[in-house]
């Protein structure tokens, strides 16, 4: 799940495994989970670790889910937002200061 946290003032977004709560730090060691040959326009996305919190979604949601590297699937995100290179490029700079 995406929130945004007030840490001393500062309000940040962050991800949390929708399995453990925990905050999700290292992109490449989390996924994308998602129901597969559902009828319909969308369908929900779990965030979650990678290990023992993917096996439990995976095991609820069955063998009919789509995976996705959490990296991958927020640059999917962003190119469906219409974030153009240019524009992550300049936010990540902004981003090596903080």
């Amino acid at each position: 799940m995406i929130e945004t946290i007030n840490n001393a003032g500062r309000y940040a977004p962050v991800i949390k495994c929708d399995v453990c709560g925990k905050q999700i730090t290292d992109a490449e060691m989390a996924l994308a989970l998602y129901p597969v040959n559902v009828e319909g326009g969308s369908v929900p996305t779990l965030h979650v670790h990678k290990g023992v919190c993917d096996r439990k979604a995976s095991a609820a949601q069955g063998d009919e889910g789509g995976t996705d590297e959490l990296d991958t699937y927020l640059y999917y995100l962003m190119h469906n937002a219409g974030v153009s290179f240019d524009r992550a490029k300049s936010k990540a700079d902004m981003l090596s200061l903080l």
